[in-house]
């Protein structure tokens, strides 16, 4: 969290913020943030997702 509220910050400021990644995404198991020039990232897949409306998801 504290990342995304950085980078937020930086705008509120009028500041430019910290040069990063397009995209970025944090893994919860390992707690570590993860960059990537594109998403899906290279090797990936694309899979559509439908959610339900009991709350379920389904491919």
């Amino acid at each position: 969290m504290l990342e995304a509220a950085d980078f937020g910050l930086a705008y509120a400021r009028g500041e430019v913020p910290a040069d990063r990644a397009p995209v970025r995404l944090h893994v919860m198991g390992e707690d570590i943030w993860r960059d990537f020039d594109s998403w899906p990232p290279p090797g990936y897949v694309p899979r559509k997702f439908h959610l339900q409306a009991d709350g379920g998801v389904v491919r």
